[in-house]
């Protein structure tokens, strides 16, 4: 039968077993603080790899900043004349380059008709001019449909019988087309020793206009001399060696063919 213990045993061996495990824990303490550790050490970014992403974060905010600013100016153009903007930021619609109203353009014809330096040709008898303003239209490489104004001349000889008389029908002599042009206005008013009016653009044009019409029909019945050739060279076309040279007219009438030989 087993011996019971006392109070004081009981006493005695718990403090003994206590102090047993507190000398364990201090060992396991001992063995984990002497093991070598292997965390990973941290590893600051370089002060050039923080540059470098801080570049390309501010280009790209850039970029996107203008083609924001390039979509509204677009927008801006767009307001007012016609056209509008895509999605792909692209502009649409139709724009009117100039007015395309043919009241707005007076017709030369009567004042044509007039001109002293065709009265030797009984100009006013023996031809006509028909006027005509229509719509170009054409689409530009920018996918923008445009439209302007274009200028119809012909001039038209009366064709008469036998006896002289003006019969129904007309000879079409010679056609004209051309587009508004304010750059070739202002060279036209240089030609003629004319100043460049910019307080009315509109009446400057009209005037230019009129003097390119008077100055077509002026070379039909006043023909350019052909000037000499100014050069002469040799160039192969279509496998044949032939000679090329170069004039200073611009009526066909003018050119010297016997010149080109090939």
């Amino acid at each position: 039968m087993a011996r019971k213990w006392t109070e004081e045993e009981k006493k005695a061996f718990g403090e003994k077993m206590k102090a047993a495990r507190a000398k364990k824990q201090t060992e396991q303490v001992t063995v984990e603080d002497k093991t070598p550790k292997t965390e990973v050490p941290y590893e600051a970014p370089t002060p050039d790899t923080e540059v470098n992403q801080e570049s390309v974060a501010d280009l790209k905010r850039q970029i996107d900043e203008l083609k924001s600013y390039l979509f509204d100016q677009k927008q801006s153009q767009a307001q007012g004349s016609g056209l509008g903007v895509n999605n792909q930021g692209n502009l649409v619609g139709m724009v009117e380059k100039y007015l395309v109203d043919p009241a707005a353009y007076p017709s030369p014809v009567e004042r044509l008709m007039k001109e002293a330096r065709l009265a030797p040709f009984a100009f006013d008898v023996n031809y006509e001019i028909d006027y005509q303003v229509q719509v170009s239209q054409y689409q530009t490489k920018d996918g923008v449909n445009t439209r302007e104004p274009r200028f119809h001349l012909e001039l038209r000889k009366v064709r008469l019988d036998d006896l002289g008389n003006p019969t129904d029908e007309r000879i079409i002599a010679r056609r004209m087309v051309f587009h508004e042009d304010p750059q070739a206005a202002i060279e036209i008013a240089r030609e003629n020793g004319l100043p460049i009016d910019e307080s009315n653009e509109r009446d400057f044009l009209n005037e230019m206009r009129y003097l390119r019409a008077r100055d077509w029909l002026f070379d039909i019945f006043y023909p350019k001399p052909a000037q000499p050739a100014q050069s002469r060279r040799e160039e192969v076309i279509d496998n044949q060696m032939v000679q090329i040279i170069s004039i200073n007219s611009e009526d066909a009438q003018g050119i010297p063919f016997n010149q080109i030989r090939r």
